[in-house]
């Protein structure tokens, strides 16, 4: 596509964003309007009680309004392809340490089944790029019938700090899980990049449906 065509493309899905932490581009939402997270906020104990993403940068007026942006036009009837061309011209453009790797919501999180339809036709549109896409809206995943292509890393995530993965996504072999540890309540696979200054590296386990679990420390 042309430089012309990107930047309508970018201009009809609302954007993308560039965080430090991630190698590679990604999508995000308000955090204050995820389904389950906006409960599990008031909720002691929970992972999304001390939530990252409602802190930081993310509250600041230009992040706001790029998330709003992006929420209103989720309905565009060519988000799909639009989304899909902007990830392969990006994967096209980029070093393949980064070009070929995206991340689903780094903020917020899936808004209803025709959504997660609308990524996982994204991600057939984008085959040579590994999606990760991590959650806690347990009852659309759960109840997803559509077929999760291979290079979509749907992970859905514990509630509780040391809390254990919820058992039904465990032994579903489309999905893969995610946990937060205190002290030595690790599972599978540590995540390291708080030593790493708070960035990804090299690692790419997140993206990993073969790594059932990944364990992020409380920092």
């Amino acid at each position: 596509m042309s430089y012309v065509a990107i930047r309508g493309a970018l201009s009809r899905v609302g954007g993308i964003s560039n965080t430090s932490k991630m190698p590679c581009w990604s999508f995000n939402l308000d955090a204050r309007g995820c389904g389950v997270g906006k409960i599990l906020a008031n909720i002691k104990g929970t992972i999304c009680e001390v939530c990252y993403a409602l802190g930081g940068r993310y509250p600041t007026p230009v992040v706001r309004a790029a998330q709003e942006r992006r929420r209103q036009k989720l309905d565009s009837p060519t988000w799909v392809q639009d989304m899909a061309h902007i990830i392969n011209t990006r994967e096209r453009r980029t070093p393949k340490s980064a070009g070929g790797y995206f991340r689903w919501f780094d903020s917020g999180d899936i808004v209803d089944q025709a959504m997660l339809d609308n990524i996982i036709e994204v991600c057939k549109l984008t085959p040579r790029v590994s999606h990760w896409l991590p959650t806690k809206e347990y009852e659309t995943v759960a109840k997803n019938k559509t077929p999760i292509p291979e290079n979509l890393c749907i992970r859905v995530s514990a509630v509780f700090v040391d809390g254990k993965p919820p058992q039904w996504a465990s032994e579903n072999d489309e999905l893969a899980t995610s946990t937060v540890h205190n002290a030595n309540a690790a599972r599978g696979k540590i995540c390291y990049a708080a030593r790493r200054d708070h960035k990804c590296g090299m690692c790419r386990a997140c993206w990993g449906s073969s790594v059932n679990n990944v364990s992020y420390p409380m920092t």
